[in-house]
C-alpha cells in the first residue's frame, strides 16, 4: 500500500499538472466537448502507453548511450507546441474554426514529441522501481492510467468552461489565454 501511495503522490502532481498536453485538453473541452475529443485523448495517450512499455523493458539504457538524441527531440516538440499556441492566438474565428490543428494525428505528434514523459517515467522506474521487475511494471501501467484520468479531468474543466460562457467574444477570449498558455508551456520547454 505504501508503494502505491508514495507513487501517486509522486506521479499525479507532475501529470496533473498544466502543461501543453493538460492545456490542449482543456481548450478541446471548451471547443467541442468531451465526446468528440475523445479520439484526441486516444492519440494524445498512445505514446505515454509506448514510453511506458519501452522505459518498463530498458529504454532508460539506450537514452544513455545517446543522450544527444533528446535534447534534439524535445526542441522539436516544444517548437510544435508554440507554433500550436500562436496560430490559436492569432485565430480571428470563433471556437471550431480553431480546432484544425487539434486532430488525433497531431495529438500523436505532440504527446511523441514530449520527451519530458521520458524523463518522467525514468525518475519514477529508478525512484520506485527499486530493481524489482514488478515494481517497473506497475511503475509503466500505473503511469499511463494516470495520464488518462489527468486529461479526462482537464477535458471536463474545459468543459464546464464550454457551458459556462459560450458567447463569440468568451470563446475568442479563451483561444487567446490558451493559445497564451501553450507559447509560454512551448517557450519553456525550450529552457
Amino acid at each position: 500500500m505504501s508503494f502505491l501511495l508514495l507513487f501517486l503522490g509522486t506521479a499525479i502532481p507532475l501529470t496533473w499538472s498544466p502543461g501543453p498536453n493538460n492545456i490542449m485538453c482543456a481548450l478541446l473541452g471548451t471547443k467541442q466537448g468531451i465526446k468528440p475529443s475523445l479520439l484526441f485523448i486516444l492519440g494524445l495517450n498512445l505514446p505515454i502507453f509506448a514510453y511506458a512499455i519501452l522505459v518498463g523493458v530498458g529504454v532508460s539504457t539506450f537514452m544513455r548511450l545517446i543522450p544527444d538524441l533528446m535534447p534534439y527531440t524535445s526542441i522539436l516538440g516544444a517548437i510544435y507546441i508554440v507554433y500550436l499556441g500562436a496560430t490559436l492566438m492569432m485565430k480571428r474565428e470563433d471556437a471550431a474554426a480553431a480546432l484544425d490543428s487539434f486532430s488525433f494525428k497531431s495529438a500523436l505528434f505532440i504527446s511523441a514529441l514530449n520527451f519530458k514523459t521520458i524523463a518522467v517515467l525514468m525518475s519514477l522506474v529508478t525512484t520506485f522501481g527499486s530493481g524489482s521487475y514488478d515494481d517497473i511494471i506497475k511503475v509503466s501501467v500505473l503511469f499511463p492510467c494516470i495520464c488518462i484520468v489527468g486529461h479526462l479531468l482537464w477535458l471536463g474543466a474545459g468543459r464546464m468552461l464550454l457551458i459556462s460562457g459560450s458567447s463569440s467574444k468568451y470563446r475568442l477570449l479563451q483561444n487567446r489565454i490558451f493559445g497564451f498558455v501553450l507559447v509560454l508551456s512551448g517557450l519553456l520547454m525550450l529552457l
